[in-house]
């Protein structure tokens, strides 16, 4: 997924662009596989940086260690900072079993006041994004002495971090991203966290992919969405009328077990989230969403 990508085509200074979401996407896909690997396939215009909140302790950082890793790509005019979803503990890649972290994260669904006491955010999701924060922060702070803008992603738990991460940048610095670009990821609080990030700005600024049947974006029990949602159908059809797509997902999940993939996940997959926003007959539709 990190192959080929033309940076070219990225616009620093757009909100959203199908070239945007589509790199950004990629970033995000991209930031699963290990720091090695990702710095191999990026060519040698662009700065790679690759943050561990497992290294906190040993770089003076008082804030434990939330299994948070992302990934950050320094252009002549952009950063873009993509954070990891969860990665199954179980996988190859994490025979060690330090992935646990990410489903503790995931399941801490407990409310907990945001940065600017204004609603109530999933606990889990907060403590990911503080675990790197002080790590991230002085990349942001060079980049905006810069003055390049700052993109931010992520897919599944990564995208829930990536706008909590959004939302801190803008109480402790007072800037908003130029975009932040989740998919299939959940909502990062209730009706207050919501109104809270539309009142800065924020949710202007959030893009949210979802996969007709994927369960993710819906995991968080009573919570509201905040910014443009863009969801594909049962077909890979783009759509941004903001329905419920009740029906669509309900013919989607039969035409999933028909096919032989009842398990609704399939659709969380990140390359899917991938295939999808590149394709070619979902241009003229996320061209409306150019900002």
């Amino acid at each position: 997924m990190l192959d080929g990508i033309n940076f070219n085509k990225f616009s620093p200074s757009r909100h959203f662009t199908q070239d945007n979401a589509d790199i950004l996407g990629r970033l995000a896909s991209g930031s699963y596989s290990d720091p090695e690997d990702q710095q191999a396939h990026f060519p040698a215009s662009v700065r790679f940086t690759f943050l561990d909140s497992k290294n906190n302790e040993s770089l003076g950082i008082p804030v434990a260690d939330s299994g948070t890793q992302v990934t950050l790509i320094e252009t002549k005019k952009a950063l873009m900072v993509a954070a990891r979803g969860t990665t199954p503990p179980w996988s190859q890649e994490n025979s060690d079993d330090s992935e646990w972290k990410d489903f503790e994260t995931d399941m801490v669904a407990v409310p907990v006041t945001n940065y600017d006491h204004s609603g109530k955010v999933h606990k889990g999701f907060k403590d990911g994004a503080d675990g790197i924060w002080d790590q991230l922060k002085p990349h942001l702070q060079s980049a905006l002495a810069a003055h390049k803008a700052i993109h931010i992603s992520g897919h599944s738990l990564g995208g829930a971090i990536a706008l909590m991460l959004a939302d801190r940048m803008v109480f402790e610095m007072g800037e908003l991203p130029q975009s932040v670009v989740r998919l299939g990821a959940p909502d990062t609080g209730w009706k207050e966290q919501a109104q809270h990030l539309e009142s800065v700005g924020l949710a202007q600024r959030c893009y949210d992919f979802k996969n007709c049947t994927d369960p993710v974006p819906n995991i968080l029990k009573g919570s509201v969405e905040a910014g443009k949602e863009i969801y594909f159908n049962r077909n890979g059809e783009a759509d941004i009328s903001g329905q419920s797509h009740a029906l669509d997902k309900t013919l989607g999940a039969g035409q999933d077990v028909y096919h032989g993939h009842p398990d609704p996940t399939h659709r969380h997959h990140c390359l899917a989230y991938n295939a999808l926003i590149s394709d070619s007959k979902n241009a003229a539709v996320l061209h409306q969403v150019d900002n």
